[in-house]
């Protein structure tokens, strides 16, 4: 599958250049938040060893 012809949809030049640092700030602010919950989960329960 040639990627330019994935997913045609008709944008103007303008939205089509803002497309991708949006999802990839999308992308980022999701694996921050993931890593966020990790770390609190196991600061959280990380005595439970009784």
């Amino acid at each position: 599958m040639m990627p330019a012809l994935a997913f045609p949809i008709p944008t103007d030049p303008a939205t089509a250049a803002w497309a991708g640092p949006v999802f990839a700030l999308m992308a980022l602010a999701t694996v921050a938040v993931l890593i966020w919950q990790a770390v609190r989960y196991f600061r959280d329960n990380g005595d439970d060893e009784s």
